[in-house]
């Protein structure tokens, strides 16, 4: 007597696939998620570098260099970037003992891009 194999999937092996490709799908979600969030991060990055790198030209090609001018300068550079947009994203010109920094921060005081100009 002849054994005939069914050409038909058990369901044990359809279950099994099924959860393949349910770990396949979360392991592409995770990886994809975070691609996203590296992304979002070196765009913001790249924005408030560009912000500062305006601003140091503009300031460069001034003739008697001022912090109210530097910092006139930083809220106009500011404003025309898409940074502007983003409620948690500030412009800061701040004075301390050794000269000036130009900064992009977060809400938290986290900076994103600063330059720090010496007196």
């Amino acid at each position: 007597m002849k054994m005939r194999y069914s050409s038909r999937f058990t369901m044990l092996e359809l279950v099994f696939a099924m959860a393949i490709f349910v770990l396949l799908s979360g392991c592409f979600y995770s990886v994809a998620s975070s691609m996203k969030k590296y992304r979002d991060k070196l765009e913001l990055e790249s924005e408030a570098i560009s912000v500062l790198d305006n601003l140091t030209h503009r300031i460069s090609s001034e003739r008697n260099p001022s912090t109210e001018k530097a910092s006139l300068i930083l809220a106009d550079e500011f404003k025309r970037s898409p940074l502007a947009l983003k409620e948690e994203i500030k412009a800061r010109l701040e004075e301390d003992n050794d000269g000036h920094i130009l900064a992009i921060i977060r809400n938290k005081d986290v900076s994103i891009a600063e330059i720090r100009f010496g007196k």
